[in-house]
């Protein structure tokens, strides 16, 4: 039986973002070397890292004895209340087979010197994260680099980069249980990211992936912002599925929308757009460490909001249709100890599978009200910067906190820009390096991986809160301080509006306006997963361009199993049962853009809802680029809402919202459009 215990032994350590995290020189060395074994492991070992990867979805096998409780397919836990704790006890399996395998590459080098420096290195391993909201751009040697050269215990060795894809030795036989689409699977040899070509000869195309991210950077910011700052309830948090009619406007959205989101924006239509094979790509493990540390810092938020009830109408592999899931459910196949789950109650603090996150550091020692200070002010100095509010009060971001944040050194280097070029540049070890892969097929001379660490560490201390100097206007802008769309990236042109005066003054403190577009959808009603792009103005005819077009707002993702060959029995009953769920795209910055950012204070429903109703459209697509036309879609519902934020008076507060308003003149007679009784 395997125990899922995280790594134990030695103190508790912080994951850190992945581009922090290849700073440090040794450790980058032993990570790459550690997943690339991982990776070759006979894929028959229940320690595989094809085994673990296939808990997530295929090839619907019970893994270490764990069910079957009904024959139920998977174990699957999207849209479910269970979603976020589900996904704490996986990543800590992940985590410890790893940091096995990188503290024993660590103890066979037989040189004295580099034994003892990678043996230290490797006791502080844990899982890195790519912190998407901060910086949307995935590092060239996750993104773009097929090999890598590291410094083995037998000398320097150039390998496939375990990063880029994971090779299946072999491919799955039976990925498509004889339904149709299988042999798209089962023809591609190593994960892809938005693949050329449906057939063996599809390639990754990572400039499109990026391009992709790059115009929905700051979607993803705001949405993450506003779900850490004003959601308070659990289950709306967690998870996606619509909480019924009578729910504020401003609680749609959830830290499971915005990660499918991610998943579609990495994938589209390759393994990380689809639940089923997500896990099989590398960066899937960066994607969902970023989600648990949302989690953990939104638990810290809210200490005692938690998981409640609810009933599961489908099942898994260890639960049968209809129980009723709450905090002692079992968290299967994770084993805590011989025939005991790991429970979401077991997995509440992080701190039991002994890790941490940088924001959370040294958190048992600070004051509960010390404790609020440090991390809302993390929050804002991360993600509050690109917030519209940012606009009328420049000085907050200025301000010293009144506690010294934990996080500040590593911004420069989490949200530099790449260099001219995309040359490899990726931090680690002078003796690990990274290769790309032009178009054009000529290998480059390799780049050492320490490059881009050292030109961006010397920022960081540029970087604290309070700094004015031209170093940290810098890094702000590469945080993604709002900008007006840059002018000659399309043919179209922003409509404008015209100016307004000062933000509204009440109860001592600034207020304005917040805009919102809601999505509700069923969650298989493309029986596939497909998107719903959100415009203000005139955008592209051309469907290939939505996502890069300048005036799309953002792309709402509904991340879902192929109902052609998906074996998962949650996802079928699902679909049976016309499962709502629902996302938040926010208009506010977009609007900005338009104003102008010193004009956003204002923005009057008057004024709004007449430009809106002409300037706001949304479109349909599934994930191989075809258009669904709006009315094949009849569970589609985008409305708009709006609600005053009274704005934080210090780095240390966050705005408060008051209830939504809906505004369904705006959406009212228009195809896939919210009335007033949706």
């Amino acid at each position: 039986m395997v125990l899922t215990t995280g790594v134990t032994g030695g103190p508790l350590v912080a994951r850190q973002e992945i581009r922090v995290f290849a700073q440090n020189q040794d450790l980058m060395n032993l990570y790459l070397q550690g997943l690339d074994r991982f990776q070759r492991t006979d894929q028959k070992e229940l320690l595989s890292y094809f085994q673990i990867a296939g808990i997530h979805g295929r090839p619907y096998i019970p893994y270490d004895g764990s069910g079957s409780a009904g024959n139920f397919g998977g174990y699957c836990t999207h849209s479910s209340i269970l979603f976020p704790p589900w996904h704490r006890p996986y990543l800590a399996l992940f985590e410890q087979v790893l940091y096995k395998h990188v503290n024993d590459i660590a103890a066979s080098y037989t040189d004295a010197a580099k034994k003892t420096k990678y043996q230290a290195a490797a006791r502080s391993f844990r899982i890195p994260y790519w912190d998407w909201a901060l910086n949307a751009d995935l590092p060239d040697f996750v993104s773009q680099q097929t090999t890598v050269t590291v410094d083995t215990p037998t000398g320097q060795q150039t390998i496939p980069n375990p990063l880029y894809q994971y090779t299946f030795h072999p491919v799955y036989s039976d990925f498509g249980d004889g339904l149709p689409d299988e042999k798209t699977w089962e023809s591609w040899q190593s994960t892809l990211r938005w693949p050329s070509a449906r057939t063996a000869a599809g390639r990754s195309q990572p400039l499109a992936m990026e391009n992709n991210l790059q115009n929905n950077r700051l979607t993803l910011r705001d949405r993450t912002y506003n779900l850490l700052t004003q959601a308070r309830n659990y289950e709306a948090f967690s998870n996606d599925g619509f909480m019924g009619s009578g729910t504020d406007p401003t609680f749609y959205d959830s830290l499971e929308s915005i990660h499918g989101q991610i998943h579609v924006l990495t994938g589209r239509n390759g393994h990380m757009g689809v639940v089923d094979y997500a896990a099989f790509d590398p960066v899937f493990w960066l994607h969902h460490t970023n989600c648990d540390r949302l989690f953990a810092m939104w638990q810290a938020l809210n200490p005692t909001a938690y998981v409640g009830r609810r009933v599961n109408q489908a099942g898994t592999f260890a639960t049968k249709r209809g129980t009723m899931e709450d905090v002692n459910s079992p968290l299967a196949p994770f084993w805590k100890s011989q025939g005991v789950y790991w429970t979401s109650a077991d997995a509440r603090d992080t701190r039991a599978l002994n890790y941490t996150y940088p924001e959370l550091e040294k958190w048992a020692s600070l004051t509960p009200q010390d404790k609020a200070v440090r991390l809302r002010s993390d929050i804002n100095i991360m993600y509050g910067k690109s917030a519209p509010f940012a606009a009328i009060v420049p000085d907050l971001f200025t301000l010293k906190p009144q506690l010294t944040t934990t996080n500040q050194a590593n911004l420069a280097v989490i949200g530099a820009k790449k260099p001219a070029g995309r040359i490899a540049t990726a931090a680690a070890a002078p003796a690990a390096k990274v290769a790309a892969q032009p178009a054009g097929g000529a290998q480059p001379a390799q780049q050492p991986l320490a490059k881009q660490a050292a030109t961006t560490v010397s920022q960081a201390a540029s970087t604290v809160a309070g700094a004015a100097s031209g170093a940290a206007q810098k890094v702000a802008a590469t945080l993604g301080a709002p900008a007006a769309q840059p002018a000659g990236k399309s043919g179209h042109s922003p409509p404008s509006l015209p100016s307004r005066k000062a933000a509204r003054v009440a109860d001592g403190k600034k207020h304005y306006n917040e805009w919102i577009a809601n999505i509700t959808v069923e969650k298989y009603a493309a029986k596939k997963t497909f998107m719903v792009h959100i415009f203000l103005g005139d955008f592209n005819p051309d469907p290939a361009q939505w996502g890069t077009d300048p005036n799309l707002v953002g792309t709402h993702a509904v991340f879902a199993n192929n109902m052609n060959f998906t074996g998962c029995e949650n996802c079928r009953d699902a679909a049976e049962r016309h499962k709502l769920v629902t996302g938040t795209i926010p208009l506010t910055g977009a609007l900005g853009d338009r104003l102008g950012k010193n004009k956003v204070s204002h923005l009057e429903p008057a004024e709004i809802i007449p430009y809106l109703k002409k300037e706001l459209h949304w479109r349909i697509q599934d994930q191989d680029d075809v258009v669904i036309e709006r009315d094949h879609i009849p569970s589609l519902k985008v409305s708009v809402a709006h609600v005053e934020v009274a704005i934080p008076e210090s780095i240390a507060e966050f705005p408060v919202w008051s209830g939504g308003i809906k505004d369904p003149e705006i959406t009212t007679g228009r195809l896939g459009g919210a009335t007033e009784n949706d």
